[in-house]
């Protein structure tokens, strides 16, 4: 057997066939592809490791997404009550009257969405609006002290002097989400300008941003069409509002919800 010593390729065999030769002479040239080979193994664990890292982006978006959809679910009570033209009733308060006595009444409102299609009675189980809703009311009613209260077509009046728009968020990490329908865009923007109205954004267990009407109509514009508010803030920070006609120009204090106070007082 010859071999070449520049190239290592064998150049003559005595003894062996053809075909083993053109084999033996295959060798070399697959030895030198095992490098680029084996560098394309990183590459890969690489592109596995980018996948694997979006993977809790993506399931933020699947929580966004279910959040919004169940947002949708809680207003279709309210929403087919109104095309029904069903009456709603009016429910008064003292801020002095036990809380159980307070979400009884608050159960039996056009806010709820616990209505049994099966008769009159009711679930009586406490739902997620009564939660979140409820405790930033009562929050507020403790601050202000006696207060006169009532709840008609979903907007909250205290003492008949200003008005309460309520939305709840049950994701526990900022950012939070608000879906207003165009119902309730046509109920904020039907309600006269002479009384003080706030819209009060409840963003789950963190607190309550609260935002004046000129706030609501800087970020959400004008029209009546379906859109979306998102509220953010950082530890020790303030509440940021963001909307479809942009971004709130003013931050909101967390404690501001505690200072609204009644005109007068």
């Amino acid at each position: 057997m010859q071999v070449d010593e520049q190239s290592g390729r064998v150049t003559k065999v005595h003894l062996l066939p053809a075909e083993l030769l053109r084999a033996v002479n295959q060798v070399p040239r697959e030895v030198n592809q095992l490098p680029r080979e084996v560098n394309k193994v990183p590459r890969a664990v690489y592109e596995v490791l980018i996948e694997v890292g979006q993977l809790p982006r993506r399931l933020n978006k699947v929580r966004r997404a279910l959040n919004e959809v169940a947002i949708e679910v809680v207003q279709l009570p309210r929403s087919l009550n109104e095309h029904t033209g069903a009456s709603h009733s009016r429910h008064h308060l003292a801020a002095s009257e036990p809380v159980k006595t307070f979400l009884s009444r608050y159960e039996t409102s056009e806010h709820s969405d616990n209505i049994d299609v099966r008769g009159d009675q009711r679930d009586m189980s406490i739902q997620k609006l009564e939660f979140y809703e409820g405790a930033a009311l009562f929050r507020l009613i403790r601050s202000l002290g006696a207060v006169h209260v009532r709840i008609d077509d979903g907007v909250v009046f205290l003492n008949d002097q200003i008005r309460l728009y309520l939305k709840y968020c049950t994701r526990t990490r900022s950012p939070w989400s608000f879906t207003f329908s165009s119902t309730e865009r046509h109920a904020i923007a039907s309600q006269v300008a002479e009384m003080p109205l706030y819209i009060g954004l409840v963003c789950g267990s963190d607190g309550v941003a609260a935002m004046e009407r000129q706030d609501y109509l800087e970020v959400a514009g004008g029209g009546e069409s379906p859109i979306a508010i998102s509220c953010a803030r950082r530890y020790d920070e303030h509440y940021s509002v963001s909307g479809p006609a942009g971004v709130l120009a003013r931050k909101i204090a967390p404690s501001a919800w505690n200072k609204i106070h009644l005109p007068g007082k």
